[in-house]
């Protein structure tokens, strides 16, 4: 069955697509963002969550943009922030080729044992300067989105 033009898997799920990626990536940056500008007290794992997952949206967004499959993309670089960073510098995003300090501490607690989500007793997680993330996150999403010729206002 079709809709949308997309069409389902033999599970009966749609794709993700460039566009949908992007879409849910921006939505986590921006909540990311509120909470930061909040007064409130900004709870860390559900920040760094935001953020990295914000990451992880749009750099494979990209990813799917430059041809790469959804299937492809799961086998070779799971929920590895630092790996889809580097695939994204080598496949043209405009980014650096190694991860910033920024992008590999937010690895350290998104990729598995998936700290932010699965929280272990005794376990310290530790989040990048927030506002360096931010305003680099911003420009990634800039590019991705100018890749994917659409305005991010549109889509948010």
């Amino acid at each position: 069955m079709r809709v949308g033009g997309e069409q389902q898997n033999k599970n009966g799920q749609y794709p993700s697509t460039p566009i949908s990626l992007y879409r849910g990536s921006l939505h986590f940056y921006n909540s990311a963002k509120t909470i930061f500008s909040s007064n409130r007290t900004v709870h860390y794992d559900v920040f760094g969550f935001l953020l990295s997952h914000s990451l992880e949206l749009v750099l494979k967004s990209f990813l799917l943009n430059k041809g790469l499959t959804e299937k492809l993309i799961i086998k070779n670089l799971g929920h590895s922030l630092v790996k889809s960073w580097e695939k994204s510098s080598l496949l043209g995003l405009g980014i650096d080729s190694k991860a910033p300090v920024w992008c590999e501490t937010l690895n350290s607690a998104h990729d598995s044992p998936y700290h932010f989500r699965y929280a272990k007793v005794n376990t310290g997680i530790v989040l990048p300067p927030a506002q360096k993330a931010l305003v680099d996150l911003k420009s990634i999403l800039m590019l991705v989105e100018s890749d994917l010729k659409v305005n991010g206002e549109n889509h948010a």
